[in-house]
């Protein structure tokens, strides 16, 4: 069975098993290459990586991984990282995105920081008992915290599902912080909760309200979009994604 995980028709992955793809060969870091090149190796389960990544994990732990891939298209978010990138994850939680990351070689290196001292403990055990603790390294970091970039810049900064838990205050300066983080020709994959239609996003304040108590703030895409333009940051892909009662955007951006 082979998947081709193309960013430029989105609609091709609605048939698809959410869980399982084949990873997609890049050369360079220009998303026309990512949408174009398919691969030959066989389909990898995502439910089945996470459950060896957090094997050693309460079982609390474990079932938040199962539900945050379940609920959110970790698939096109990977495919756009290119093979052996320095990735910095914004709001990492438990590590997963760069556990997943580290363990399908799309990251060679890894920083991710959360304000949930917690989180990051959970994330650090996963590291540590999976055997790449020296190369992804955790931060408990406060959301005035300047971002880590004291080993350089990087290639990819990733930042899933964060923007609508940040007052719209904080908006424009995380945009420059991501811009700031990124070396030239370096990636800015922003994923978060779409706020149209209306419906699905009043489904997500009630998730966030229950599970996370904490109420949505939705980030203005369109605002974004025309401050990045202005720090160099140019929007290469615009998609939209359904997940049960969901909506997702998933925005990606090269830095000049």
């Amino acid at each position: 069975m082979r998947i081709t995980v193309c960013l430029q028709r989105a609609d091709e992955l609605k048939g698809c098993r959410p869980t399982l793809f084949s990873l997609p060969y890049t050369h360079g870091n220009t998303l026309k290459h990512l949408c174009t090149v398919s691969s030959e190796t066989a389909p990898i389960d995502l439910q089945g990586v996470a459950s060896r990544l957090y094997a050693k994990h309460p079982v609390t732990t474990r079932w938040r991984q199962k539900m945050r891939l379940a609920l959110c298209p970790f698939v096109p978010i990977i495919a756009v990282v290119p093979p052996g990138s320095r990735v910095l994850d914004v709001g990492c939680g438990d590590g997963l995105l760069l556990g997943l990351l580290m363990e399908l070689g799309r990251a060679s290196t890894a920083v991710g920081f959360d304000i949930n001292a917690h989180r990051i403990r959970s994330a650090r055990h996963m590291a540590e008992t999976n055997g790449f603790e020296a190369s992804a390294v955790f931060k408990h970091l406060g959301p005035k915290s300047a971002w880590p970039t004291e080993n350089g810049l990087y290639d990819v900064v990733a930042m899933v599902d964060v923007m609508h838990h940040i007052g719209p205050a904080m908006h424009d300066r995380v945009w420059q912080q991501a811009a700031d983080s990124l070396r030239p020709g370096g990636l800015f994959v922003c994923k978060d909760m779409a706020k149209r239609p209306r419906w699905m996003a009043a489904a997500n304040c009630v998730h966030d309200l229950v599970f996370s108590a904490d109420w949505v703030h939705y980030p203005d895409f369109e605002s974004g979009v025309r401050l990045a333009r202005k720090i160099d940051l140019v929007m290469q892909q615009e998609i939209g994604y359904s997940r049960l009662w969901y909506r997702h955007e998933l925005r990606v951006f090269v830095r000049l």
